[in-house]
């Protein structure tokens, strides 16, 4: 049976590891030409490909980012472990994996979906090659000839100045048009198959992969050399695994706003360490502060807290007030009803609730037995009073 880790291991492979389909793309491209021609030409070839390719590669995994479907695809491409129910026939989805995918169903099981969506793409992927095999014999390759040779075919394009058309026309292909209709298709069934409370998780998913391409931006762009890449791209990966378990232990409970507040502090956690590398900008950032609400003491503020994310109140270092108990937090400064938790999305003040302290109570005696009549002012004045008639009267 799968782990929850695979699924895990099949989104961050589509959130971190986004550049290793650009490289064996071009990997392809550049295996036919690898030993017909000088190390200067293979050079030329690689920067021409590079700079062709990056601004379309980007621009389509940006779209990806703004895709729910997409990311749903994502999700559950590794599919879910099934058993066949023996009563009714049906299909049914067990393992973690599988709770996580019912909490995302509507209406339609992932079965369902996954059916729907490969009937939808497999004839745009047979378009597709269709279209390559079209592009090279537009270029003068002949795919069906038994000598055919691609080393040849991409030395004669390099060779006849027509390798940039070429490879603007390939990518095209990769990144383009085609790419971005099969996106529209993910898109269509996903608002099909699933709750909008999924599709709004999805979009959590959708900011971290922008976040994403900010690093593999900056290692296009030449901003990061090799090794600081790496290092980040290393630390984003742990930072993302820390948090996925407890977002996914939200999900198969089915408890999107905590889903929701996992993925949002992620995200300002990845938006710092960009910000720190000097990627992106500050980020901004809100305060939770402790008011003490005519009291003295309490927590300290917490600073540099991102937008959405879902903050557990301090219990330790309660504020003080004489005569008064500290009651818990409240979101008003006349609340009485305490909270535990509140999601920041802008400065923010809790303010503390006072119960007043009765002084404790006593009570008269009578031949050394305490009875049910308390020591009050007035009921001083009516025993004085009494004890007078008393004494007059005898």
């Amino acid at each position: 049976m799968k782990t929850t880790k695979r699924i895990l291991a099949i989104l961050l492979a589509t959130l971190i590891a986004l550049g290793a389909f650009a490289v064996g793309a071009g990997a392809i491209l550049q295996s036919g030409i690898s030993q017909a021609l000088s190390e200067e030409d293979k050079d030329e070839i690689s920067a021409l490909r590079f700079a062709i390719r990056t601004p379309m590669e980007l621009a389509y995994y940006k779209a990806q980012a703004a895709s729910n479907g997409y990311r749903a695809h994502g999700l559950f491409s590794g599919g879910p472990d099934r058993q066949r129910d023996d009563e009714t026939g049906e299909e049914v989805i067990v393992s973690v994996e599988g709770a996580v995918l019912t909490a995302f169903k509507a209406g339609k099981t992932p079965l369902a979906y996954w059916n729907a969506l490969e009937a939808a793409l497999n004839p745009m992927e047979m378009t597709k090659v269709n279209a390559q095999r079209a592009l090279i014999a537009e270029y003068g390759g002949d795919l069906e000839d038994p000598s055919f040779d691609f080393e040849d075919f991409m030395e004669g394009l390099f060779r006849g100045g027509e390798l940039e058309a070429y490879f603007g026309d390939y990518y095209e292909l990769e990144f383009g048009a085609p790419a971005l209709q099969k996106i529209a298709v993910y898109d269509a069934l996903a608002a099909e198959c699933f709750k909008p409370e999924a599709m709004a998780i999805l979009g959590g998913f959708g900011d971290t992969m922008l976040l994403q391409l900010v690093l593999m931006e900056a290692s296009y762009n030449g901003d990061l050399d090799d090794e600081e890449a790496n290092e980040l791209e290393n630390e984003l990966y742990g930072l993302t695994m820390d948090y996925f378990e407890e977002l996914f232990t939200q999900l198969a409970a089915g408890d999107w706003d905590g889903a929701k507040a996992v993925l949002a502090e992620l995200n300002g956690v990845i938006e710092d360490v960009l910000a720190e590398a000097g990627l992106i900008s500050d980020p901004v950032r809100y305060t939770l502060t402790y008011s003490a609400n005519s009291g003295a003491g309490g927590p300290a503020a917490r600073t540099g807290i991102a937008p959405g994310t879902a903050v557990t109140l301090a219990a330790a270092n309660p504020p003080t007030r004489a005569g008064y108990a500290f009651a818990g937090w409240s979101t008003s400064s006349t609340g009485a009803a305490a909270v535990t938790k509140v999601t920041v999305n802008g400065n923010t003040t809790v303010f503390a609730i006072w119960v007043k302290i009765l002084p404790e109570k006593e009570y008269f005696k009578l031949w050394g037995k305490e009875t049910k009549w308390e020591k009050t002012f007035w009921n001083w004045i009516l025993l004085i009073v009494c004890f007078g008639w008393i004494w007059m009267y005898f």
